[in-house]
């Protein structure tokens, strides 16, 4: 059986985070196993001894760091809009998650940006 692509979520709001994971592992049928964290220290400690492909993080938990990690694909559910400009980052509205998430995941599967 082959491993599945890791989707990771990570905010600070844990019922926020099983309510996206729930709706992402049953509406969408995506093929990742998917991890959730709303603790900084599991969510670095996990980024060493497991390569997340995907990672949906909130503006809310996000660093600078999150960019040196070796996370192919990084989203940014954006409130703020002041992360709309990073480069091979896709951020989104919050309150576009369901049509966004989707157009994002209709990227990383073509591979196309």
């Amino acid at each position: 059986m082959l491993n599945k692509k890791i989707l990771a979520i990570f905010d600070g709001e844990e019922s926020y985070v099983y309510r996206l994971m729930d709706f992402i592992g049953e509406k969408m049928n995506l093929p990742f196993e998917i991890y959730v964290f709303t603790n900084e220290d599991r969510f670095y400690s996990c980024t060493k001894i497991k390569d997340i492909e995907c990672l949906l993080v909130s503006e809310s938990v996000y660093k600078k760091d999150v960019e040196t990690l070796q996370i192919p694909h990084i989203i940014i559910f954006s409130e703020s809009g002041k992360n709309l400009n990073k480069p091979c980052i896709i951020s989104i509205n919050i309150n576009q998650v369901k049509t966004s998430f989707t157009k994002s995941w209709n990227i990383i599967q073509t591979g196309q940006t």
